[in-house]
């Protein structure tokens, strides 16, 4: 059934560990021969649909542009046919490229973000690819029931019976975790090429299951608005079209100041230090968070009542402690665990992710990547996560971008889908959100001026409470955003959402639904499980997985009008974009939502903000 020859090489040379053709299961794998490789290419380019993955050293370093193989597979009938190529090999990297640039042919990956900025910067693939990839991890994240167990892997093992247990086996046997294996590994070990080539063959099966299975799931809710079959094709198609214009965006890459990363860098390590000194003088090992609550015990500031541990030690985490910064020590230990996290995350590891050659980072940026609400996430670096001061270490090269934003996008919703009206009127002829409802429910007195209203406690109360009612926030978190008891919180509480009656219906509306249906649906459609003993998330699930909706119709009419590249940076309410397409970006985000006119049927007008970024990504 196979024609094998099994040779071994050194990692620094590596040889196939066989040449010709295995079989395995329902899989024929090809890897070493040529001439083979080049039959495999030709039906691959001839294939309705392909499956493709790369193989790399460390995801979270520069290994990850050390490709090792880059493996494909299609349905053959009764088999999977599946191939190793090596783009080491220049006669294997042109048959690479080959199969990628037919334009007849859909390519399913498993997190395209990763593959696919890889492949463009080899010169395997042209950045049109983007157009033509189905990702099923994206068709995946459309069922957040499956939080936690979207891995190939996992999905392998759940919808096709199929573990990686030979791989495992492997691993154990050399001794080696995950992350060595891939950062030693290569194509000259049995396992690690029979892997690569499992994952595609295991890919191209999972597609069309796990697209049934989405329109499963968004089509069974018992939820009035909940989507019927042609629309739950079109979210389908939505979020993939999304996701397409987002790769085209990564696979731009992003350019590192450098300049900026040393002067944060700087920056950081003074305040570390003066943090350092400060905890010394207190008899407090920097960064021993147990050290902080012992002093605070000998100080008298621990009671009775302090939160402990299962095991009956005083709880000494951020969310405990975050009451307490008026106490310096406090202050200062909480102040440097945040900028060594800063320094840990991405400041030590900005040079290391740079592509050797362009000097560009390119992060991995899922498209609802945050599963519940779908909000966007990203990795290597973890760009929404990247504090205000640390933004300038992004730099605009050689360009000139210009950033976007909404203005309280989700009050907005929340006003547009409640028929809240003269919130959303206000905002439309450019007054203050926060202002008038903060007047309204008392919190600034009448005799107060516009002007000074601005700067009023009462605005400040007022946001926080909207902003906290509308992400399902409890009286006693808000109190101690607010700094007052649990009674004068629930008063401001009440207070405010009495001058908001179709906002205040509306949430309850989401929590009733949430305890009868176990799920809610966002303006766009897309179908959230709610824990039903949790129902308060239904209100945060449906607010910030619409504001997720009406990005994703943002970015598909980008790259309708073919300004997709142009696009350098999405985050939450943000988007970045080149300076010559900025008016059209601003535009659509103001004018372009879908999601709305499913909601409420019509579309409407979010009004934004656009400041220019000639030097670097900045906070506006």
């Amino acid at each position: 059934m196979s024609t094998v020859t099994l040779t071994t090489a050194a990692p620094a040379s590596p040889q196939p560990a066989w040449t010709g053709q295995i079989i395995t299961g329902d899989t024929s794998i090809i890897m070493g021969d040529e001439e083979m490789l080049a039959q495999c290419a030709e039906f691959f380019k001839a294939a309705a649909v392909v499956a493709v993955d790369t193989e790399t050293g460390s995801a979270h370093d520069g290994g990850r542009w050390a490709m090792r193989c880059v493996t494909m597979a299609t349905d053959a009938g009764e088999m999977v046919g599946a191939a190793v190529f090596d783009p080491r090999i220049p006669a294997q990297a042109e048959m690479i490229r080959d199969v990628l640039s037919s334009e007849k042919t859909e390519f399913v990956f498993h997190n395209a973000a990763y593959d696919l900025p890889i492949l463009t910067e080899w010169g395997l693939a042209p950045v049109d690819l983007c157009d033509r990839v189905y990702d099923t991890l994206v068709t995946a994240r459309l069922m957040p029931r499956l939080f936690g167990k979207m891995s190939l892997s996992s999905l392998a093992e759940r919808y096709l019976h199929v573990d990686d247990a030979p791989l495992r086996l492997a691993m154990d046997a050399a001794g080696v975790t995950g992350a060595s294996w891939f950062e030693a590994g290569d194509i000259d070990r049995y396992v690690y090429a029979a892997s690569a080539a499992r994952d595609t063959a295991v890919t191209i099966k999972l597609q069309a299951i796990l697209h049934q299975e989405a329109l499963d799931w968004l089509t069974s809710a018992s939820i009035q608005n909940a989507p019927v079959t042609e629309e739950a094709e079109q979210i389908i198609h939505t979020v993939q079209e999304a996701s397409r214009a987002m790769l085209r965006l990564q696979c731009a890459g992003l350019p590192v100041n450098h300049r900026g990363v040393a002067e944060y860098g700087e920056k950081t390590s003074v305040l570390i230090e003066a943090a350092d000194q400060k905890l010394r003088e207190y008899d407090i090992r920097p960064g021993v968070a147990a050290d902080v609550v012992a002093r605070m015990e000998i100080d008298g500031y621990i009671t009775d009542a302090w939160p402990r541990t299962p095991g009956g030690k005083l709880k000494a985490d951020k969310k405990t402690l975050a009451d307490y910064t008026y106490i310096d020590y406090v202050g200062a230990h909480l102040q440097r665990a945040e900028v060594v996290k800063i320094k840990e995350d991405y400041l030590d590891k900005f040079h290391s992710l740079c592509h050797p050659r362009t000097g560009k980072i390119y992060p991995v940026i899922g498209t609802l990547g945050a599963c519940q609400t779908g909000r966007q996430s990203a990795t290597t670096p973890p760009i929404q996560q990247i504090p205000a001061a640390a933004r300038p270490m992004i730099s605009t090269g050689d360009e000139e971008w210009v950033s976007i934003d909404w203005s309280s996008v989700e009050p907005m919703i929340a006003a547009y889908v409640s028929g809240e009206t003269w919130v959303t009127e206000s905002v439309l002829s450019g007054g203050d959100l926060y202002v008038p409802i903060a007047r309204r429910a008392g919190l600034i007195p009448d005799d107060v001026s516009d002007k000074d209203a601005q700067d009023h406690p009462g605005r400040k109360h007022a946001k926080k409470i909207l902003l906290g009612q509308l992400y399902g926030q409890g009286v006693a978190s808000l109190a101690r955003d607010l700094g007052v008891d649990d009674g004068t919180a629930r008063t401001f509480r009440n207070s405010l959402m009495r001058t908001l009656p179709h906002i205040d219906r509306h949430n309850r509306r989401l929590l009733d639904t949430a305890e009868r249906a176990g799920a809610i649906v966002t303006a766009g459609g897309r179908v959230l499980p709610v824990d039903k003993d949790h129902s308060y998330k239904a209100v945060n699930f449906f607010h910030q997985g619409s504001a997720t909706d009406l990005l994703m119709g943002v970015l598909v009419e980008c790259k309708r009008r073919g300004i997709a590249d142009k696009l350098r940076i999405t985050v939450h309410d943000e988007i970045v974009c080149t300076a010559d397409v900025a008016d059209e970006v601003r535009t659509i985000m103001e004018t372009h939502n879908p999601c709305m006119e499913r909601a409420i049927g019509h579309q409407v007008r979010f009004p934004t903000d656009a400041n220019p970024l000639p030097h670097h990504w900045d906070a506006v």
